[in-house]
C-alpha cells in the first residue's frame, strides 16, 4: 500500500501510474464508489461515498489494468484508491496523506473511514484468492 509520491521509476511502474498533478483543498475530499465496481473486497462495509481530510488531491495518468474503487466527485473524476494486480501480487494506492502531515487529517487522527479503507485494503492484499 503506498500513498506518497515518491518518485521511484520501479514503484510507478508497479502502481501503474506517475503522478504529476495536485491540488490542495481547504475542505475535506468526497470519495465517489465508482458504479463500475460492484464487489470488491476493498469496498466491504464501506459507504457509497464519505468525506477525508486528506488536504490535496493528487493525480496522474494511469495504467489501463488499475481498479478505481473511490474516485472524486466532478465532471472528470481522479481516482482516490486504486487496486492492481501486478505480476505475482497486489498493490493498493490511496490519496490520502501525501504532502504534509498537517495535511493529512485522514491518517493522523485517524478517521473511521480511512481506517476501514486501510484494513479492507491490507486484507485483500494479504489473501490470495481474490
Amino acid at each position: 500500500i503506498i500513498y506518497k509520491r515518491v518518485r521511484n521509476n520501479k514503484l510507478e511502474t508497479i502502481f501503474g501510474c506517475q503522478l504529476t498533478n495536485f491540488q490542495r483543498v481547504e475542505d475535506k475530499v468526497k470519495y465517489m464508489k465508482n458504479t463500475a465496481i460492484k464487489d470488491h473486497p476493498i469496498l466491504k462495509e464501506l459507504p457509497e461515498s464519505f468525506e477525508l481530510n486528506d488536504g490535496e488531491i493528487i493525480w496522474g495518468n494511469w495504467a489501463n489494468d488499475i481498479i478505481c474503487l473511490y474516485q472524486t466527485d466532478e465532471q472528470n473524476p481522479k481516482p482516490l484508491v486504486v487496486a492492481r494486480q501486478y505480476s505475482n501480487g497486489k498493490v493498493v494506492w490511496l490519496n490520502s496523506g501525501d504532502k504534509r502531515d498537517s495535511l493529512a487529517g485522514s491518517i493522523s487522527l485517524p478517521e473511521d473511514n480511512f481506517m476501514n479503507l486501510l484494513r479492507n485494503s491490507i486484507n485483500w492484499l494479504i489473501k490470495h484468492d481474490d
